[in-house]
């Protein structure tokens, strides 16, 4: 619509609504729907939610947030499993660690007991 038509309507407009007359209304609809008025108030009203989507919404948000408490207890629980298992696990590595270093030095001091026992049947003084 061009601008010489809505100055048509807002002067008709000015002229007949006094605010109390039904022929003022109609003109001063006529210029707001001329003026792309509908299209405006459809695309603000369509800015804001219905109160069953702000429902719905809700809802939704309220069952993230039950998964996500049931998903952190869960991460929780294995978390503290984890860290129980990793301590088990290192008093077995420390134990075996302590089972082999006692194993190797008695090979080593069985080994020291042979070689002076040979030394000794061969007259070889260890000590010079």
């Amino acid at each position: 619509m061009t601008l010489v038509t809505l100055a048509f309507f807002a002067d008709q407009a000015a002229h007949v609504a006094d605010g109390s007359s039904a022929a003022g209304a109609i003109w001063l609809t006529g210029a707001f729907a001329a003026a792309g008025g509908v299209t405006a108030v459809i695309n603000l009203a369509a800015l804001f939610a219905t109160r069953r989507e702000v429902e719905s919404l809700e809802k939704r948000l309220g069952e993230t947030r039950a998964e996500l408490a049931a998903t952190r207890k869960e991460l929780t629980a294995e978390l503290a499993q984890a860290r129980h298992e990793m301590g088990e696990m290192e008093r077995r590595l420390n134990s075996n660690s302590e089972e082999r270093a006692v194993q190797t030095h008695d090979r080593i001091n069985d080994v020291l007991s042979a070689v002076s026992n040979l030394a000794g049947r061969f007259g070889v003084d260890t000590h010079k």
